[in-house]
């Protein structure tokens, strides 16, 4: 429950948040439907405490694992083709005028979505020390 820096987000809303964003990955990338949809009203189409019940412990360290889990298998199956294959939310006449949409880009994209957030996590440390 521990905020990020005074009055920010809590570093439970941003681990949730990156879940949601795990969970979102599974279709995007092409491994299947989505498992916890839910998880978007509580970490991403809302701001921390604006949701009166979100996930939490080990409830959250669970689905993380899960969604974690599909995407470790999908990865280990793609090859270096398939990562320069379009992604789920670009259509097939705008991939060939840039096919930079493809799956790689949304993976580097993730990365440093998670490298932002695990920098916020990181400051929830050195404000409780």
């Amino acid at each position: 429950m521990q905020e990020v820096a005074p009055g920010k987000n809590r570093v439970i809303y941003v681990w949730g948040h990156l879940t949601a964003f795990n969970d979102a990955l599974i279709p995007l990338l092409g491994f299947g439907a989505r498992i916890h949809p839910e998880l978007d009203l509580m970490f991403v189409s809302n701001p921390d405490r604006t949701v009166p019940t979100i996930v939490l412990g080990e409830d959250l360290k669970i689905i993380w694992q899960e969604t974690s889990q599909i995407l470790w298998t999908g990865f280990s199956k793609l090859s270096v083709a398939d990562w320069l294959q379009k992604h789920g939310a670009v259509s097939e006449g705008d991939f060939l005028r840039e096919p930079h949409r493809n799956r790689f880009t949304i993976l580097l994209a993730r990365t440093a979505h998670i490298a932002y957030h695990l920098g916020q996590a990181k400051l929830a440390e050195r404000v409780r020390t």
